[in-house]
């Protein structure tokens, strides 16, 4: 990807602090997020960067312009076996 002046690695930056600011809050309000970003990037951004965070857990549902992630507290989430 051609990142012009840095536009490309400032929306990642953005992004991770977005996650962590919201990882924060969920996991004090006990209560799910859910955010609607249209483009993947932006949500794999979302995700990988709360992947180590264990006060919460992030989940992709829905389909075309309507997917949404979530972002789950722990405290509900249910692992299933697969």
């Amino acid at each position: 990807f051609f990142d012009a002046q840095g536009v490309r690695k400032n929306k990642e930056e953005d992004l991770k602090a977005l996650a962590r600011k919201l990882s924060n809050k969920a996991s004090k309000s006990k209560k799910t997020i859910a955010l609607n970003y249209k483009y993947a990037y932006d949500r794999k951004i979302i995700h990988t960067a709360l992947d180590s965070d264990n006060r919460v857990y992030t989940k992709s549902v829905g389909s075309g312009q309507g997917r949404k992630l979530l972002i789950i507290p722990v405290k509900h989430y249910e692992k299933k076996s697969s």
